[in-house]
This record gives C-alpha cells, sequence and structure tokens, in this order.
C-alpha cells in the first residue's frame, strides 16, 4: 500500500511539473488561472464573459494543461518539415497553374481538376498555417500572459457591475507569477446599488401607448428593483414583441429608449421613464390588420396543367395545380393567421410550426406583403414525397456478440387528404448471445417484426371536438398501432402480438403530452426445451417471475405520460412523468369471476399500477464542460388477488432494474439488487453468480457526470451513480424488502471514467465502472473500492450519452 502511494505522488509531481513552462521563451509566462473576489450581488459567470484571455483548457478536474505539452511536442516535428511542405506548396500550385492552362481540357475535365487542387492544396496550407495534427487536434496553443489585456478586461467588468446599478463599483486587478505561471486576481467592490423609484411610459403615439400601458403587468421593469441594463434590454425586446403581436408588424426595438433621473432627491433612488418613439412627428407606426391570407400548397413540383387553381375556404385562399390534395379544413385550422385579425408575430410563428408538424412538407415560409397598408401573408410550402422508402442496416451492441440487423419501411402520405400517415415497418436482426439455459455457449438468436401504423393530425374522439378550436393550438395527433413480433431462440419460440391506441400534443415547443387509452399485448410460447424450464424454475426459486412471462399472456393498460423540456436557458431541464394502469378494464368484472379464475379465454391476465418520475439537469461549467444530473424515481405494484398466488406478479417487462450503461454502470445490466440481496457466490471464480437479472418494484437512481472536450471528436467524462431496486410484495430473496431504516445503506455506489466519440450523427459510449458501495455485502463490508473493484471492474459499450 505504501509503494502504491509513493508511485502515485511520483507521478502527480511529474505530471504538475509538466505544464508547459520549459517551453516558454525568455520573459514570458503562462496564463495559469484568474479568480474573481469580492462580487456578491453580480455572479461570477457573467463577469468571466468579460475575460480578454482565458488559460488553457485543464483535462477534468485536474491542475495540469496536457493540450499544451501536446502542443509544443506537435510543434517540433512541425518546425522540421515547415520548409518541406512550404516547397511543396508552391510545386503544386505551380502544377496545377500548368495543368489548367491546357486549352484542350473540356468543362468536365477542367472541374474534375479544380476540385482535386482545391483539395490538396486546401490541406497543405492548412497544415502551414495551423499545424499538424497533434497540434490543431489534440493541442492548444499556450495562452501567454498579457498584463494590457488584464487592465482591459478589468476596465470592462467595472463597466459591466455598474451597468447593473452599482454606480461606484471598483474593479482592481492584481497578479502573481510563481514559476513563470500568472496568477491574476480581479477584486471587485461593488458598493451600494442603485434601485428603480417609480416607472414612467410616454409616447406621441396615444393607440401604441395605451396598448403597451395595458401588459405592464408581463412588465419585467418593477419599483424598487435593483437598477439593471440587462433587465432593459431585456424588456425592450418583450415590449417589441407584444406590439409586433398587437398589429405592428414593422415595429423595432430601436424606438425604445430608457431615461434614468437619479436627480430626484432620494440616495441611490433613480426615476425610470419608457420612451417609445415614433417615426417621426406626422407619421406615427403603423398598426396592421390581416388581409388575404394565401397558401401555396406544391411549390418546387411540376405539373402538366397550365396553371394553379384557387380554392377560398373561409377567408383562406388555397393555389395549387391540385386544390384538393390537401384538407382545407385542416389547412385553415393550422393556419393562426386570420383575416381581419391584427397581425401577429406569434401566430405567424406558431403556423409555421403548425404545418411543419404536419411532416408533409419540406419547408414552410411565410411572406409578408404590406402595400396598401394591409398585411397580406402569402405561405409558401413544398410536399414531401406521397411514398417514402427507407432501408436501413447496422449492428446491435448487445452484452455478448454485436449482431446485424436489417429494416425496411413504407411511408404512405395523405392517403384520405387530411394529412394522415401510414407507414409499414418490418425488422429482422441476428444476435450472437449467451445461452441463458446454458445448452451451449454461444447461439443465434433470430428475430422478426412486423408493424403498421396510421395516425390523424386531430384527437379522434367519439364526440365532436371540431367546436372546440383550442385543442388545435396543441398540434394533435391520434396514433393507432399494431404489430407482431416472432422471437427464435435454440430455448424458445415467442409470438407477441401488440396494438396500441394513443394521442399526442404538445404545448409549443417544451412540453409534449402522450395518452394512451388502450395497450394490449397478447404473449404466446409455443415452442420451448425442457432445460429452459428447469432455468426458469431456478429463477423463480431466487424470486425472479420471469418464468410468468412464458405462459400464454394477455397484458392490458392505459398510460399517460408527460415531457417537459427547457433548452432555452443557459442551463436546461428535462422533466419526465409517466403513469399506467395495467387491467383497469378488468376492474368492471366482478369480484366473484377474477376471484374464481386467474385467466380469461385462456390468458392469463394482470392488474397493477406504475409510475415513473425522471428529472435532468444539465449546468454548463464553461464553454467545453458540462455538469449533468439525473434521478430517476418509480415504483409498480400488483393488485387485485385471487386464488391463484401468481397472479400477485407484475408483468416481467413492467418490473424496474437497475446496473448497465444507462443506469448504474459499475453494475451489469440489470443485475444490481434488489436492497441488499446477496446473490450466489461463485466458489470457483471467487464472484458472486449474476446470471440472473433481479427484478424490483421500487426504483432509485442517481447519476452525475462531468462532461468535457479532450481534442477533436473525443469527449471524455467522470461519473458517479447511486441507486438500486426494491420490492415491496413479499419476496423469497432475502433483503430484497423496502425498509425505511435500511434502505440509505443499500443505496449503490459506483464511479468511473469515459470517452465519447462524437461523429455528429451518431455518439459512440465506452465506460468503465468501479463499484465504491456495494450492499449485497455485509455491512461492514459494503465500501469496496480498492478491494474488490479494481479487480471485477465493469465495462459498457452505449450509443449516445447514458441521460
Amino acid at each position: 500500500m505504501i509503494r502504491r502511494c509513493l508511485l502515485l505522488i511520483i507521478i502527480c509531481s511529474t505530471v504538475m511539473s509538466c505544464t508547459g513552462v520549459r517551453y516558454l521563451q525568455e520573459g514570458e509566462q503562462l496564463l495559469y488561472t484568474q479568480i474573481i473576489k469580492g462580487n456578491r450581488q453580480v455572479a461570477t459567470d457573467e463577469l468571466e464573459a468579460f475575460y480578454r484571455q482565458r488559460p488553457n483548457r485543464k483535462l477534468l478536474l485536474f491542475a495540469f494543461s496536457p493540450y499544451v505539452i501536446a502542443y509544443y511536442e506537435g510543434k517540433k516535428p512541425y518546425e522540421r518539415k515547415l520548409p518541406e511542405k512550404q516547397a511543396e506548396l508552391a510545386k503544386r500550385e505551380s502544377y496545377y497553374e500548368q495543368l489548367l492552362q491546357d486549352t484542350t481540357l473540356d468543362f468536365r475535365q477542367e472541374r474534375k481538376i479544380l476540385a482535386k487542387r482545391d483539395k490538396e492544396l486546401g490541406k497543405l496550407r492548412r497544415w502551414i498555417d495551423e499545424g499538424n495534427w497533434l497540434m490543431r487536434s489534440v493541442g492548444e496553443k499556450p495562452v501567454i500572459f498579457d498584463s494590457a489585456l488584464m487592465y482591459r478586461t478589468a476596465q470592462q467588468m467595472q463597466l459591466a457591475i455598474r451597468q447593473r446599478g452599482f454606480f461606484a463599483a471598483q474593479v482592481k486587478p492584481s497578479y502573481h507569477i510563481k514559476k513563470r505561471l500568472a496568477t491574476v486576481t480581479y477584486q471587485v467592490t461593488e458598493g451600494a446599488a442603485h434601485t428603480i423609484n417609480r416607472i414612467f411610459y410616454s409616447s406621441s403615439d396615444s393607440v401604441l401607448l395605451k396598448i403597451v400601458r395595458q401588459d405592464t403587468l408581463n412588465s419585467l421593469l418593477r419599483s424598487n428593483m435593483r437598477y439593471d441594463e440587462g433587465v432593459f434590454a431585456q424588456e425592450r425586446d418583450r415590449i417589441t414583441r407584444h406590439l409586433r403581436n398587437n398589429g405592428y408588424y414593422e415595429f423595432t426595438r430601436d424606438f425604445i429608449f430608457f431615461d434614468v433621473d437619479t436627480l430626484i432627491g432620494k440616495p441611490r433612488r433613480a426615476d425610470l421613464r419608457v420612451t417609445i418613439e415614433t417615426i417621426d412627428e406626422k407619421n406615427p407606426h403603423r398598426q396592421f390588420a390581416i388581409g388575404q391570407v394565401e397558401i401555396i400548397t406544391d411549390v418546387n413540383t411540376e405539373s402538366e396543367r397550365p396553371a394553379r387553381d384557387t380554392l377560398n375556404y373561409k377567408g383562406l385562399r388555397i393555389v395549387s395545380f391540385n386544390t384538393e390534395r390537401y384538407s382545407p379544413k385542416l389547412l385553415e385550422d393550422r393556419i393562426r393567421l386570420k383575416p381581419f385579425q391584427l397581425s401577429s408575430q406569434a401566430n405567424a410563428e406558431e403556423t409555421q410550426r403548425a404545418l411543419a408538424g404536419l411532416d408533409m412538407f419540406k419547408f414552410v415560409n411565410i411572406a409578408q406583403d404590406t402595400s396598401g397598408g394591409i398585411l397580406n401573408p402569402r405561405i409558401f410550402v413544398s410536399p414531401l414525397p406521397i411514398n417514402e422508402v427507407s432501408l436501413e442496416g447496422g449492428l446491435n451492441v448487445a452484452q455478448a456478440l454485436p449482431g446485424p440487423f436489417f429494416s425496411a419501411s413504407w411511408r404512405n402520405r395523405n392517403i384520405f387528404h387530411g394529412c394522415e400517415i401510414i407507414e409499414f415497418r418490418a425488422r429482422g436482426s441476428l444476435e450472437a448471445q449467451g445461452s441463458a439455459a446454458e445448452v451451449q455457449n454461444t447461439y443465434n438468436s433470430q428475430e422478426l417484426s412486423l408493424n403498421a401504423s396510421i395516425s390523424f393530425p386531430k384527437l379522434i374522439f367519439p364526440i365532436s371536438l371540431d367546436k372546440k378550436r383550442a385543442l388545435n393550438i396543441f398540434s394533435p395527433k391520434t396514433k393507432l398501432t399494431t404489430g407482431y413480433t416472432f422471437i427464435r431462440r435454440p430455448e424458445y419460440d415467442r409470438l407477441n402480438f401488440q396494438s396500441t391506441f394513443n394521442y399526442e400534443w404538445t404545448n409549443l415547443r417544451d412540453k409534449q403530452f402522450t395518452l394512451t387509452p388502450l395497450d394490449l399485448t397478447i404473449v404466446n410460447t409455443p415452442r420451448y426445451q425442457d432445460a429452459f424450464i428447469e432455468y426458469l424454475l431456478q429463477l423463480a426459486a431466487g424470486g425472479n417471475t420471469l418464468l410468468r412471462s412464458f405462459s400464454r399472456l394477455l397484458v392490458s393498460s392505459i398510460s399517460a405520460n408527460f415531457v417537459y423540456s427547457d433548452t432555452k436557458r443557459q442551463d436546461a431541464v428535462y422533466v419526465r412523468l409517466f403513469g399506467e394502469s395495467g387491467g383497469t378494464t378488468l376492474n368492471f368484472l366482478s369480484d366473484k369471476f377474477l376471484r374464481s379464475s386467474s385467466t380469461i379465454f385462456g390468458l392469463e391476465y394482470f392488474r397493477f399500477f406504475k409510475l415513473n418520475a425522471e428529472g435532468r439537469y444539465y449546468l454548463p461549467l464553461s464553454k467545453e464542460t458540462t455538469l449533468a444530473m439525473r434521478a430517476n424515481l418509480g415504483v409498480a405494484n400488483p393488485y387485485g388477488k385471487t386464488e391463484d398466488a401468481r397472479s400477485t406478479v407484475l408483468p416481467y417487462e413492467k418490473y424496474f432494474f437497475t446496473g448497465g450503461s444507462n443506469s448504474i454502470r459499475a453494475w451489469r445490466p440489470r443485475r444490481l439488487g434488489p436492497g441488499s440481496y446477496t446473490p450466489p457466490f461463485n466458489e470457483n471464480t471467487g464472484l458472486f453468480d449474476l446470471r440472473f437479472e433481479q427484478p424490483g418494484e421500487l426504483l432509485l437512481e442517481m447519476n452525475m457526470e462531468l462532461r468535457t472536450k479532450l481534442f477533436s471528436f473525443v469527449n471524455g467524462a467522470l461519473f458517479i451513480d447511486a441507486g438500486n431496486v426494491w420490492m415491496l410484495t413479499p419476496d423469497s430473496r432475502p433483503g430484497s424488502d423496502f425498509k425505511l431504516n435500511r434502505f440509505v445503506q443499500e443505496i449503490a455506489v459506483g464511479t468511473g471514467a469515459g470517452l465519447r466519440m462524437d461523429f455528429s450523427i451518431v455518439i459512440l459510449r465506452f465506460d468503465i465502472g468501479l463499484r465504491v458501495w456495494d450492499p449485497a455485502f455485509p455491512l461492514q463490508q459494503r465500501f469496496v473500492l480498492g478491494r474488490e473493484a479494481f479487480r471485477n471492474p465493469t465495462f459498457n459499450v452505449g450509443i449516445g450519452y447514458p441521460f
């Protein structure tokens, strides 16, 4: 142990000394860090935005910058090869110049030579101007401390603080040099802040002024608030948008001014006057009403007809080669711009979103014609293909060897002229996995699925909702899906039939709702091996209910899902709420009938409820570093006991599991828990027997991950995961039940690091997880970091971010 500590100290000392200062020229210092002190009212991150110099990036939480070292290591061969590359560039430029002087070249040959020249010379010029790959993609040019830029930064910080109401604020910079590393400190003295006393609105345009005053309830300005020019700018944008939503289509923020009067006889108090100027004394701002609304539905399409036809429907003019192609009623519902109403920027934006959400058009553009003092909107849309076929192939990355998959889909748009979408999809896959019953080491798992769906751009209820136009604001959809899946494995053949009926709608950009009044699944397993049944019986003896999933099953449920996603702020928030009630319609049957049998039409049924809540928060710490956090809570429980005790279990797919690449990454997928349950110990391997999945009815997961860019397309992460699952109903696994007096000690904790390869279209993720606190051990032995964790790390491969 002592040797390990000494080795760690030597490595850390060596790394800390390699900050890159040995490469500096005489009189140069490396900007190491910058500190802001004394600020209490103005946030540090707001002041950091004024840095004129920023230190080189450091590796995650470490105190050194390997990027500077990489830059200088790449610079050595760069300087040796620079004359050679410059000579090569001159030679190739001369070569292509002579080649293009050939008068016998046709247009295609000349174009091909130009493309090759630009590619080759561009690569050489980039190498000469920006350095080799190590300097350019991995390394960073060292930031040399410049005191002049430090003083300029302090001046801009001081100005920014004063603009936030601290008129006497001071920012005094200082720096300290140690071992050629510069540490800069900005000492802030804010002083007392000025506050707003009274707020006045004025304008020579009485109509416009009345509209502004009627909306002061939503104003960002309040009496007694701190003077803040940043809030003034936001209020200027709010007023501008409010006026543009009330007919003032041509109004801009440049007509709004703020006058501050500090000479009112009250210390550190100021009156604020918001003045809205007119264009000139004779010309007030024009308020536009909407005239003719027109939509051209087939832009960039060809037709045998000589001209487009015109159809008028409730004030909407539809121009098209085929005016019956889309339902006039549907288009009129989706277009929020209506004749004789005041023009509105919000309605124009909502019109674009509503039409784009139909998935019928390549683009949606709106042009506004203001000639004649009336606003005449013209909407241009270009239709997507009626029939669309897509083919896809790739590899499934599962727990074992990757396996190929292939899928094909056919999509038809607008078959009934109501913007409906019909889709048929077929998918087949082949995977190499370990045999669950250990019949053989590996085998091929074959899966074939066929699905059909149809979606309508409206809510279809038994009663008419045509008059409730408020529902159209949410761009509703009704979707019916049915599918068949066949799975063949050596142990069994499995057939699944599933049908769902759901409603979807959104609230502008940040809220999404899904209501599924029907989700029906019928499961049958016509073939299975005796060895596999023995395996399922072993699982059942350990409390795993997978055996039930291979009966003839009927699983029906009603569910609702809500998603809130706010990415407009600097930090991002994601919330998902899900609720499901299984076998709900069975509650209408008599208790006597349900007690007398655990099957309906020969199919075993379930009654249960399931609730799940997930929250995510993404906090940017710097331009290239983000702290991501997640909390995931869930509870599921069966109800409605019958004479058959087996009916008091959940469908296997409705249980919660934890562990794996998107969960607690120090444990294998679905192998953590439940509670303090200890799996059987394998004497041969000296490890727990983790062959069996561990379902639970109560879920608690918490994740924290620090993400940063390393170089080029490679990102890194450090993470901490914590969580577990527990049982609420009696279970044969000792320690699996949830108890308030011990559940905190049963929360598993893991940590680790990972790499993310960001290829833009896909992110490939590699993580290594180490167990820190393992509830499977006795209480005194649960801290396993350094004992068991390093001997048995967990490797994970995934697509995309874990959350």
